[in-house]
């Protein structure tokens, strides 16, 4: 494991925000794990930032002044990668002019995450949000918690499909009635 005080305190550009930040955090914590012969994956698009010691790990850094956590993982994703061991690092920072500071560091297996913290957000085919800081992890097993999952996506699908369908007919009588 990376030394937890490698980053307690650092300095950003002016006008820096959540994007930029995350991304210094997320590059000195990758090149942590390398250093300790962790794996930089090929693509941006994989799984997760580095694959250390048989674990997909995920970078995510949230503004304690924020609200949510942010994006995890598609929900595609999520049921592709069962068979998988995804470790979310989350680093919770407050940013005082330009100097960042890092004020708590907490990691979570995906299927740790309560569902009471998670939602599912209309991106793409539906993203696992994380909706509020973590406050304890779920008793659920890998399997319950997977189970929870589909259940969560499925009725997430079902209230979509209502929704499309109610816009669909709305914009129809629009146009009906522009004729």
């Amino acid at each position: 494991m990376p030394d937890k005080d490698w980053i307690r305190k650092f300095e950003v550009p002016e006008g820096s925000g959540p994007y930029t930040i995350g991304e210094l955090i997320e590059n000195e914590c990758v090149e942590q794990y390398v250093n300790l012969g962790g794996v930089k994956p090929d693509s941006s698009k994989a799984l997760a930032d580095v694959i250390y010691d048989g674990k997909y790990i995920d970078i995510k850094s949230r503004n304690i002044e924020g609200s949510g956590g942010g994006n995890l993982i598609s929900m595609q994703r999520v049921f592709e990668s069962q068979d998988k061991t995804i470790l979310y690092k989350i680093f919770e920072y407050k940013k005082e002019k330009n100097i960042v500071y890092i004020m708590k560091e907490d990691e979570y297996y995906l299927h740790e995450i309560d569902w009471k913290d998670l939602c599912i957000i209309n991106q793409g085919q539906g993203m696992l949000f994380l909706n509020k800081p973590v406050k304890i992890k779920t008793q659920l097993s890998k399997d319950e918690w997977y189970e929870m999952a589909r259940d969560a996506y499925s009725s997430w699908c079902l209230k979509q499909s209502k929704y499309f369908l109610k816009l669909s007919e709305k914009t129809k009588r629009r146009q009906l009635s522009l004729l």
